[in-house]
């Protein structure tokens, strides 16, 4: 049995199966590190990952979404800043085999509803 390999460099290449993006030009909320800490069951402070925390990315302020849902096929963010369709703002699939999803809904303030 061979250990799990630990990222040198978080961060800079990914590991096979991971998207360093949400989606383009929208860097992921999460390093290798991360993932692999989490995959391991020893992100002792992964909360500062997962749920909706405010970011600014490009000069953009939003918030970025994380959640784990491992059986999922997709999921949505839905709120009272997109009339609460799903299909306006899905969230992406970080870590495939992680059920790791997340999102970024630039420009969202503090007290949006969803």
């Amino acid at each position: 049995m061979t250990a799990p390999q630990i990222p040198q460099q978080p961060g800079r290449e990914p590991e096979p199966g991971t998207n360093p993006e949400i989606e383009p030009g929208v860097p992921s909320i999460f390093s290798d590190f991360d993932l692999y800490l989490f995959g391991q069951g020893k992100h002792y402070h992964i909360y500062e990952k997962f749920g909706a925390h405010v970011r600014t990315i490009h000069g953009i302020t939003g918030v970025n979404f994380a959640v784990w849902a491992p059986h999922a096929r997709t999921v949505s963010v839905i709120g009272d800043f997109n009339d609460w369709n799903r299909s306006t703002t899905p969230m992406h699939q970080r870590h495939i085999d992680l059920g790791v999803w997340e999102c970024f809904v630039p420009n969202l303030h503090v007290g949006a509803i969803y």
